[in-house]
């Protein structure tokens, strides 16, 4: 059963107003700077429509903040992957939440007294809380050695793999993550060393 997860690729438009102006100051070579932005910023209805852009932006980051796996279906490797991919697509959205786009928005709100949507942006989006609890469990999931056990071609290396596999698993200790999902890892794990020593049997006898 394939139970790979994909993860959203985010990608957080800006407004139009708010792109015109940093493309204008890109051809005259100028730093952004939100007084640009102070007529508009005079205007409720440019407001709302940044506002707009915000909450836009908040459910497109909880897309891969609150994304979840159930790790009980599936591959020893898929629950590795998705807290590896997870981990990357986070650093992702990270840099773009820091990009000229984003912060120029922020301040053009700051400047027409929207607190509530910086708020709102730096909390709801939960991308902090998501960022600490991926990169604690990768403490575990980074370099978990299933290659040897999935390539292993006779017993002996199945055995040597295993071996390793549950020498990286006192890695838990550091880790944050709930003994139950632990479980569901290592049931995952035994049902890729059945397949395995199914595959290496069945092997020895056609030769």
């Amino acid at each position: 059963m394939n139970e790979t997860v994909n993860i959203p690729d985010i990608n957080l438009i800006p407004h139009a107003s708010i792109a015109q102006v940093l493309r204008q100051c890109q051809e005259k070579n100028q730093r952004p700077n939100v007084d640009l932005l102070r007529e508009k910023v005079e205007d409720s209805n440019f407001l709302n429509q940044l506002q707009a852009t915000v909450n836009r932006w908040i459910r497109e980051i909880q897309k891969v903040t609150k994304l979840e796996r159930d790790p009980s279906t599936g591959s020893s490797m898929q629950e590795i992957t998705f807290w590896l991919n997870i981990e990357r697509a986070l650093y992702k959205i990270q840099e773009q939440m820091s990009s000229q786009e984003v912060l120029l928005t922020l301040e053009a709100l700051k400047l027409g007294k929207r607190f509530h949507a910086i708020i709102s942006f730096n909390s709801d989006t939960c991308l902090k809380e998501a960022l600490d609890k991926v990169k604690n469990y990768n403490l575990l999931m980074k370099d978990f050695p299933m290659h040897d056990l999935l390539s292993a071609n006779d017993l002996l290396k199945i055995k040597n793999s295993i071996t390793i596999i549950f020498n990286h698993l006192k890695r838990v200790r550091n880790t944050r993550c709930p003994i139950n999902r632990i479980l569901r890892l290592i049931e995952a794990i035994s049902r890729d060393l059945n397949a395995q020593m199914i595959k290496v049997d069945f092997g020895f006898f056609i030769n």
